[in-house]
């Protein structure tokens, strides 16, 4: 994870100033995130299915071999428009390993342990949210866009090769046999979890408002890095440094979180955390200063790290 993640760091922190590079617009900038987007909106739901039919390591293992594609795919891209498929392909990985990866986590922690299982197991790869934005930035400036995303390509390359080991090695998946999916298996996983989602419980509640969130942050997360770099006119070493300050608050947060959760409940520390993301990201928009965007995205950072645990 920790190896995927400084790739995937590298790679999308400085992906719209590397679009803009290409040729692409703010609005096909937008577009080409848009149109990716649809994988995970299609496989999200297969992708947990699968790991609950063959296995999370099978799974995470399949994700990563095919998302290794995407990362090839980018740095060889003579125009904006091949960064849809490169991206799309990209995006499979988070449909098949992110369900998994919590569901194994989840797997091997008791119920009183659980927040704080999931904070430092969290906080231990999401130290990539610091390390990949500095290596990112610091390979652009130095070498240029392309090298950069080559050396990203090759950290996950490392990675997908470390899963498939680890999904077919008999010690990591204690000999388990994988059930084979059926469509019938997938109708009834999605008839019950539908009939969940529409009873109007806390399941209901938690989609609506993290769909919210997911909305307000598609809506400028990954323009993010042309906003600072056209309105706020920072170079790709200062973007980078923002970026690495914001992971340091992931990493901060998670780890607290992870203890609150257990010790106060979950429903507390989600509130906080919404709350801390909304004023990182008030905070955000009414600064063009490099200390201003700095004090922003450790709020947000804070944020989305309690978020995570809980």
């Amino acid at each position: 994870m920790v190896l995927a993640n400084v790739a995937s760091e590298m790679y999308f922190s400085l992906l719209a100033v590397y679009l803009a590079q290409l040729g692409a617009g703010v609005g096909q900038v937008g577009l080409v995130f848009s149109l990716a987007a649809i994988v995970p909106l299609a496989l999200q739901i297969f992708g947990g299915w699968l790991s609950d039919s063959i296995g999370r390591l099978r799974t995470i293992a399949i994700g990563a071999a095919v998302a290794s594609a995407g990362y090839v795919l980018l740095p060889l891209a003579p125009r904006w428009q091949w960064a849809i498929l490169a991206l799309a392909v990209e995006y499979v990985s988070g449909s098949m390993v992110g369900p998994s990866f919590s569901a194994f986590i989840a797997e091997q922690s008791s119920e009183e342990m659980r927040g704080r299982v999931f904070g430092v197991s969290k906080s231990i790869y999401l130290t990539v949210a610091v390390i990949g934005p500095v290596l990112g930035w610091f390979l652009a400036q130095r070498y240029g866009f392309r090298l950069m995303l080559a050396a990203a390509a090759g950290l996950y390359l490392t990675a997908a090769v470390l899963r498939v080991w680890m999904a077919t090695a008999l010690r990591f998946n204690g000999g388990r046999a994988a059930e084979r999916p059926t469509l019938r298996s997938l109708r009834a996983s999605l008839g019950s979890m539908f009939a969940m989602l529409a009873a109007g419980g806390l399941a209901t509640w938690l989609l609506i408002t993290d769909g919210v969130r997911d909305i307000a942050y598609g809506l400028c997360f990954n323009l993010e890095p042309l906003y600072m770099s056209q309105v706020g006119s920072l170079n790709a070493q200062q973007i980078g440094a923002l970026n690495s300050t914001r992971g340091i608050g992931l990493v901060v947060a998670s780890l607290l979180a992870g203890w609150l959760s257990d010790r106060l409940g979950e429903r507390r520390v989600i509130l906080t955390a919404l709350i801390l993301q909304c004023a990182g990201l008030i905070l955000f928009v009414r600064t063009t200063a490099f200390a201003g965007f700095a004090a922003a995205v450790v709020v947000q950072g804070l944020g989305f790290g309690a978020m995570i645990p809980a």
